[in-house]
């Protein structure tokens, strides 16, 4: 089975100041990745956003988006280098995200994601753990054991 976090899907500090700057950034390495329009994808983000923040607390967001115009699962995982502003359902800034864009049929698949992603990043050791990693290399370590999509 191949690894599902490597260099081509996380993104270790980030240099944004804002949620619209880390949603363009995540737009253009998801069109990358799956040959989807990068601002297709932004507006799919963005408009997610305007229903609900995708900042779950405890510096985390997901942002995510379903269309059927990906043609499989995409992930990007990444921290940034200064905490932003993510309107939080805590209020607490973001340092730590996991972008999710798939076919409309995948929710399923996706729901499966957050909750082990969930139980992996609301241990605040093992969060640090992931947050302070200096390399590609030391995320995939952690992650690839846990997460396989």
């Amino acid at each position: 089975m191949n690894a599902t976090f490597n260099e081509a899907n996380v993104f270790l500090k980030v240099d944004v100041e804002s949620k619209s700057e880390l949603l363009r950034f995540l737009s253009k390495k998801m069109s990358g990745l799956s040959n989807v329009s990068e601002e297709y994808i932004y507006e799919l983000l963005s408009n997610r956003e305007e229903q609900l923040t995708t900042g779950i607390g405890e510096g985390i967001a997901i942002p995510h988006c379903f269309s059927d115009k990906f043609n499989k699962f995409y992930i990007v995982f990444g921290t940034t280098k200064n905490e932003i502003d993510f309107q939080s359902i805590d209020k607490k800034p973001v340092s730590l995200f996991i972008c999710i864009c798939a076919h409309t049929s995948d929710n399923l698949k996706y729901l499966k994601v957050i909750a082990k992603f969930a139980e992996i990043l609301h241990n605040p050791s093992q969060r640090e753990k992931i947050i302070k990693c200096e390399s590609i290399d030391d995320i995939a370590r952690i992650l690839n054991p846990l997460i396989q999509i």
